[in-house]
């Protein structure tokens, strides 16, 4: 490896530990005495092994918010029985394991997709830029105790099987993030685009199997009665439209009633919500544009860097055209990140706009953080710096499919 890019690999090395490091310190907390999306997730897995409820209310000392009930489908807590039968304490480091695995398996299977013959010290610093991109996401994920970093490896893996047009393979990896947070079933919107019939049945029936899985333990009227009140619960909460108007949250369709509604505004109004709906859907509708042509542009020619381009939007998608977009959603952009320093660091490395573009979107996505801008974080937020940031990373992806790559720019 190069010298220069030896010590790009270094730097970006140091400040990733030292930023984890102090960052981590921080955010530690004592498992079992307070509430995060894990005790959520381990509260569930206790009540579906004693075949109770997963979907009411059970206060105890680490879950007593209703903002943190459980919203996910019955197979998610099935599967969390496991852990449930731990003491929490024991049971977040076997979370954090899975977390591990799921963060190195995204990111063999993007070394997979990017070009199994890179160099090693070139993708080491590829892989390096994407990580310390997504490194106040993935902190997020740790800090919550979070899904988001398995559900972005099982995307990844997903991606991986399809390339390989192993169709059954995909659809397992696919159906898993579509059944826990559904928003991912805009790839089946991407099959379909690309024809891909085979791996879409296969997700399809992917995913009633999982929905399934429970009737060993629960027999088919319970688990009929679990996934009831699963979709009751999803109505239930879908109706709460104060979650659209907090500044934290970071999707299109928020920011546009953060600037209809005002960004003071607890409350919003019908006409209000069908604005910004409106917004949304057109902004939707340009970015499927792109997507569009990106997968059109992929069909005419074997580069694997043109060949990410709409895989990569689609994830960005995912995640900002989400009614909510929660900092830690945003670890989905790591294979975007990855595809754009693979583009800068092998094809373009004199092309300052794309370097401009990924250089403004880490700074928006992250440095935004409240550790490192403290009170002005939530002007940050209110004026959608994070969506701003994906956005910068969306059109710098995109160059790669408008010629760049072959003119070498």
């Amino acid at each position: 490896m190069r010298r220069p890019l030896a010590g790009l690999a270094l730097v970006i090395g140091l400040i990733a530990l030292i930023a984890g490091a102090r960052y981590y310190s921080r955010i530690h907390r004592f498992w079992g005495i307070t509430q995060t999306d894990f005790s959520v997730f381990y509260q569930a897995g206790y009540q579906i092994d004693r075949r109770a409820s997963m979907y009411e209310q059970h206060p105890t000392h680490y879950t007593t918010d209703k903002e943190y009930l459980f919203k996910y489908p019955p197979p998610f807590g099935f599967a969390m029985i496991p852990w449930s039968r731990l003491p929490i304490q024991v049971a977040i480091r076997w979370w954090y394991g899975l977390t591990a695995v799921a963060l190195l398996g995204a990111l063999w299977g993007i070394r997979r997709l990017v070009d199994p013959s890179l160099q090693d010290g070139r993708f080491m610093v590829i892989a390096g830029m994407a990580l310390l991109a997504v490194l106040r996401p993935f902190l997020a994920n740790l800090r919550l105790g979070q899904i988001d970093v398995v559900l972005a490896g099982c995307l990844i893996g997903f991606l991986v099987a399809h390339r390989r047009r192993r169709d059954a393979a995909a659809g397992w990896w696919l159906g898993i993030p579509i059944l826990c947070k559904l928003v991912p079933a805009v790839w089946l919107a991407y099959l379909a685009a690309a024809r891909r019939w085979r791996a879409l049945g296969w997700t399809l029936l992917a995913i009633l199997t999982y929905l399934a899985s429970p009737i060993p333990h629960l027999g088919f009227a319970g688990t009929r009665g679990a996934v009831m009140e699963w979709l009751g619960t999803l109505h239930a909460s879908g109706g709460n439209h104060e979650w659209l108007l907090r500044y934290k949250n970071q999707s299109v369709l928020s920011a546009a009633l953060r600037v209809i509604a005002g960004p003071q505004a607890e409350t919003v109004t019908g006409g209000q919500l069908a604005a910004a709906m409106g917004v949304t859907a057109g902004f939707a509708l340009l970015y499927g544009g792109w997507v569009w042509r990106a997968m059109r542009i992929s069909r005419e020619t074997d580069d694997p860097l043109c060949a990410l381009v709409a895989p990569s939007l689609v994830m960005i998608a995912m995640v900002i055209f989400s009614p909510h977009a929660w900092i830690a959603t945003f670890i989905h952009l790591l294979l975007p990140y990855a595809v754009l320093g693979a583009y800068l660091v092998t094809r373009a490395p004199d092309d300052r706009l794309g370097w401009g573009l990924f250089l403004g979107s880490v700074l928006l996505v992250s440095a935004t953080a409240p550790d490192l801008l403290g009170a002005a974080s939530r002007a940050a937020h209110i004026a959608s710096a994070v969506m701003w940031g994906a956005v910068c990373l969306a059109i710098g992806v995109r160059r790669i499919g408008r010629g760049n790559v072959r003119a070498g720019r």
